[in-house]
């Protein structure tokens, strides 16, 4: 009969007695209910049922209750109680002095999500004749495409046991590790790397790799659209700067994990040293030009946010020349200031083409305004050069567009007698739909 039922799920009676407990969706933790049992004429006492609603594993069969498979395994034995209680159902795995070349192991692989945290948690006993010191090892890996074994290695940790060789059953020790996933498909390895003697015997029971939950406090990342320039055929990389925009309001770090692929080329994770995520790589398809886009999400190792889109444009290299750049047809295309002057050869030798313009004194200005593309790089070239001058000069170059995007001091050093020219180049990332790009001439 029951008397009190759970907090956090519902209880239904089953045919012949019993009870079938169901969780609420989505809940973890403790819970319980309580009943008294009737044989229609007297009640006993009432019971509490206490219930501990975990999260579903990544390994299967745990606790070994239907054999080995799908472990990989070089132990000998799955073995019922006896003296050995399992903690966790009615099977264990043993490890015995039989088994004792060393790297005996339990290896088994499982699903999971990039930059989530995992805590892998098992159950080990040591029963022994001998008060042999033993060593455990407990590695999880992860598959890295096109990374070396070394940059999936999430950590290999190394723990001793103390025997026991009391007649009674050995007691049990809780081992449990967190770790972050690198990949969606991580390895667990528990390998015996010391030697045993004869009537040792390790054994091993519930063993689970589970999600960490967050705390009630934190609050899932928010990621923000972004958007990208590249050239076809030409692969773009992207490092951390897609998780620029993004926020997390504790601050947690984040990472970010592809969702879905573009529809007209391939994105992949690109990795730091140790196997770390630190962006994507984007390449198009052969001949694609146009606009392509993929979605990823950030995660702080718990909580992820709903997936965003980058958005990419695929466009054939830009090639923009100033208007008369060469000054052939006089200061058409320019804005000019009053010491401005162009000139056609004559006493001057120009670097390129018959006509050049002079900066008679300091404080002179040029500039002309050219259409450009937001977020594409730009390459600039000139030549700037002195006539019959000794002394040090300079002339300031600036591109402006929404922003300031470049603002470099040329200086330049001529000779008493004759030309010397001085040839630049630099380089700007276009910000809006136009630029302005000006020189200035100061005496220094």
């Amino acid at each position: 009969i029951l008397v009190e039922g759970p907090g956090h799920g519902t209880v239904a009676p089953r045919p012949g007695g019993g009870f079938r407990y169901t969780p609420q969706p989505g809940y973890t933790g403790p819970d319980s209910f309580s009943y008294r049992a009737s044989d229609g004429e007297a009640s006993s006492s009432v019971v509490t049922v206490e219930i501990d609603v975990l999260l579903p594993s990544v390994l299967q069969n745990g606790s070994f209750e239907t054999g080995i498979p799908p472990w990989q395994t070089g132990f000998r034995n799955v073995v019922r109680g006896g003296i050995y209680q399992p903690t966790d159902g009615a099977r264990l795995v043993e490890l015995q002095s039989a088994d004792s070349r060393l790297e005996q192991l339990l290896y088994q692989s499982g699903e999971t999500d990039p930059g989530q945290s995992y805590t892998i948690s098992f159950d080990i006993a040591v029963g022994s004749s001998s008060a042999n010191p033993l060593l455990m090892q407990v590695e999880l890996t992860h598959y890295i495409p096109g990374a070396d074994w070394p940059a999936g290695l999430t950590f290999s940790e190394n723990f001793g046991l103390v025997s026991h060789s009391g007649s009674d059953a050995p007691p049990w020790t809780r081992k449990s590790l967190t770790f972050r996933a690198k990949a969606k498909t991580t390895y667990f390895k528990l390998n015996h790397v010391s030697g045993i003697s004869p009537g040792d015997k390790i054994l091993i029971d519930n063993v689970r790799i589970m999600k960490t939950l967050p705390s009630p406090a934190n609050a899932a990342p928010v990621a923000m659209p972004d958007r990208y320039i590249t050239n076809p055929g030409k692969q773009l990389a992207i490092a951390g700067q897609v998780l620029e925009n993004d926020t997390d309001s504790e601050n947690d770090i984040l990472k970010a994990v592809v969702a879905t692929q573009p529809a007209h080329g391939t994105v992949g994770q690109a990795w730091e040293g140790g196997g770390e995520l630190a962006g994507f790589y984007y390449m198009p398809g052969p001949g694609f030009v146009g606009e392509d886009s993929f979605t990823y999400y950030a995660t702080d190792g718990t909580l992820r946010s709903a997936p965003t889109t980058v958005t990419i444009s695929v466009i054939p290299p830009v090639t923009w020349n100033l208007n008369n750049g060469n000054f052939e047809t006089g200061l058409w295309g320019w804005t000019a200031s009053p010491q401005v002057s162009r000139v056609n050869s004559g006493d001057y030798t120009a670097s390129s083409g018959n006509a050049l313009v002079v900066m008679a004194d300091a404080g002179a200005q040029l500039s002309q305004t050219f259409p450009t593309i937001a977020g594409m790089t730009y390459r600039l070239t000139f030549a700037a050069g002195l006539r019959n001058v000794s002394s040090n000069q300079t002339v300031r170059v600036k591109a402006q567009g929404g922003n300031e995007r470049l603002n470099q001091a040329v200086s330049i050093s001529g000779v008493a007698s004759g030309t010397r020219w001085f040839p630049q180049t630099f380089t700007f990332v276009a910000d809006s739909a136009t630029a302005t790009l000006s020189f200035s001439r100061g005496l220094t």
